[in-house]
């Protein structure tokens, strides 16, 4: 089952409508490659369906989160979405936005060890590292 169609099945198993503007909402995020805000998907959204209204957008958000489909960060101080997955954290530029997705074992592993090291057990964790891209046609590059 497609995660699409596991949406629409979990919509009807709670009495809910799989409009055409929830489910193309959702198809235009769970095909998303980046990670986008509600006001890019909305915008998204809207270049095959211009009466896509931000309500539905933010409805359609919090209900595909809560299907599990769907992850929810504040990543460069925006919310973000993006398909449930397997575990990464991410590193994103100050200047332009720019975010990539990390997959480190070695910074897994250390983090577990600096949480047992103060007593605690990682049961999850939202890892956001900050930085400078070094893309040298940047537009939001600082001057040197």
């Amino acid at each position: 089952m497609t995660p699409l169609e596991a949406f629409r099945a979990w919509l009807a198993a709670r009495d809910l409508r799989p409009t055409p503007q929830r489910m193309l909402l959702a198809e235009v995020l769970l095909q998303a490659d980046d990670h986008p805000s509600a006001e890019e998907l909305v915008a998204r959204a809207r270049e095959q369906m211009p009466n896509i209204g931000a309500s539905t957008a933010w409805r359609t958000l919090a209900l595909l989160v809560q299907a599990g489909l769907v992850d929810r960060q504040r990543l460069g101080g925006v919310l973000r979405y993006e398909e449930h997955g397997e575990h990464h954290d991410h590193i994103v530029c100050v200047d332009c936005g720019r975010l990539c997705e990390v997959r480190d074992p070695a910074l897994e592993a250390r983090q577990h060890l600096v949480a047992q090291r103060l007593g605690f057990r990682v049961v999850d964790h939202v890892h956001e590292i900050q930085g400078r891209c070094l893309n040298l046609a940047c537009p939001y590059r600082p001057a040197p």
